[in-house]
């Protein structure tokens, strides 16, 4: 196979995870420094606060302080998720212990996912996500994670479920998203069992095109919690979580509660649970550029629509699943194959399954960079399938590979020969009429030469041999 060419600059296609205009961000770099110095002050007081967070978050959702009372900043998207689980718990144990009048814990509460989502590669993470493969028998098991299917979540959340735990896209089956009845039903389940709503957009950067949260371009819910870190963090390892005034009360007042096996859990935030003042300050220093240069209102359709048209002629693709900035392809060749491909093309993408691929670039785009990113999606495809149109030659064994040494000839081409004394190449092999004019020449010449061989011999016998007895030989007397 012929190896792709190698382009000089590579492309990010998932560039937009780690901030709205992708790695050019100087004003993160700007907020970096500032945190730094903010370190060495006097008053050691951080740059930013989780209500100042809220504040932020609010102007660009449009929510109120009901749903958005106050942020925590994690120092990574485990943490993230960990922190989450806490504070649902604590607020499930603290409804039962209302409508109860008791202090025991219910140690039944859990975590409700739908299988085969994506909540992340740590202990908690795997066990969130419904996938068998990421949890090997080496694992350890977090107690309290269940799984049903998409369509069937809502009907399974019940008295027992502390928090349910979704994502707006299945970034496992071509960044399908979730469906406006399917989000609406888990929500209502919800209200009905008292259990929080968790949107996860901790893979899922801002979207733009009217709206900050993806989810809320698909129906207008109320979350409990809704976790993030794509496209606000610069890609560092970090994320925030913004929480409903219900859950913030649990932030100012921590609750311990003890399992019936023993085992005591804090159900607020403290010690190294306190929110992380340098994810804060990155977080912050994006959200207000997003409000500066109005990015919510940035057009997404633009490059969607280029894309779609690219890949129309293309009969290697299946299918195009467009979310603001959010791309799935699904493809009829495995995903893998794809990737690999587009590595050696200096264009980093992802797979969103075993036959799509998922692509994230920047919010803000311009036409030329658009069209760079645009073109070399064309020279992928245009490899992958010039090299799926090349039919596959015969396997060669070692042995007709070797060739004899070469023979020195005058001829015209040299022959080379394999060991079963065929010709390897057709263009060295000699027209066989020349080849039995040659012989039939060579033997020919083979007969002449016998012959005056032959003739030689006679003479020299005759030369030898007796006059007297060749004449009594001929003499008509002696025969008598």
């Amino acid at each position: 196979m012929i190896k792709p060419p190698h382009p000089a600059n590579r492309l990010d296609a998932l560039a937009g995870m780690i901030s709205p205009v992708g790695r050019d961000c100087d004003f993160l770099a700007i907020a970096n420094m500032q945190w730094a110095e903010s370190q060495w002050s006097a008053d050691g007081e951080p740059i930013v606060n989780g209500t100042q967070l809220a504040d932020r978050f609010r102007q660009l959702t449009g929510h109120d302080a009901n749903r958005i009372a106050t942020c925590v900043a994690c120092d990574c998207i485990e943490s993230v998720l960990e922190r989450a689980w806490l504070l649902c718990r604590g607020h499930h144990q603290r409804a039962i212990n209302a409508a109860t009048s008791s202090d025991e814990t219910n140690a039944n509460s859990r975590c409700l996912a739908a299988v085969d989502s994506e909540h992340g590669r740590g202990i908690i993470g795997r066990m969130a996500t419904g996938r068998a493969d990421l949890r090997g028998p080496t694992w350890p098991l977090v107690p309290g994670f269940t799984h049903a299917s998409l369509e069937s979540l809502a009907q399974r959340v019940d008295e027992n479920t502390a928090m349910v735990l979704i994502s707006p896209l299945n970034l496992n089956d071509r960044m399908q998203p979730i469906t406006r009845d399917q989000l609406a039903g888990i929500r209502a389940a919800c209200d009905r069992h008292h259990a929080c709503l968790v949107i996860d957009h901790r893979f899922l950067p801002p979207m733009g095109g009217g709206h900050f949260w993806l989810h809320d371009s698909i129906v207008a819910v109320e979350s409990d919690i809704v976790m993030m870190s794509a496209g606000l963090t610069g890609g560092a390892a970090g994320g925030v979580l913004t929480l409903n005034a219900a859950l913030a009360q649990q932030l100012d007042s921590p609750n311990q509660f003890v399992h019936r096996d023993g085992v005591v859990d804090d159900a607020g935030l403290s010690g190294d649970m306190l929110p992380n003042s340098w994810v804060a300050a990155i977080v912050a220093a994006t959200l207000d550029q997003w409000i500066a240069q109005s990015w919510r209102g940035a057009d997404v359709d633009d490059f969607a629509t280029a894309l779609a048209q690219r890949l129309a002629r293309r009969e290697s693709v299946r299918d195009l699943v467009v979310t603001g900035r959010s791309i799935g392809i699904e493809l009829d060749l495995p995903a893998k194959l794809w990737q690999e491909v587009a590595a050696d093309h200096q264009l980093r993408v992802s797979t969103a399954g075993e036959y799509a691929i998922a692509m994230q670039p920047p919010l803000v785009l311009g036409s030329d960079a658009q069209s760079e990113l645009l073109n070399r999606i064309d020279s992928v495809f245009d490899f992958v399938e010039a090299s799926e149109l090349q039919p596959e030659s015969e396997p060669v064994s070692d042995e007709e590979t070797r060739a004899d040494p070469p023979v020195e000839d005058d001829s015209e081409y040299d022959v080379v020969s394999d060991e079963s004394g065929e010709f390897v190449e057709d263009e060295y092999e000699e027209d066989e009429s020349d080849q039995d004019e040659s012989d039939d020449e060579e033997v020919d010449d083979e007969h002449e030469a016998e012959e005056k061989l032959t003739h030689q011999a006679s003479a020299i016998d005759s030369a030898d041999t007796d006059p007297d007895d060749a004449a009594s030989d001929t003499d008509p007397e002696t025969q008598t």
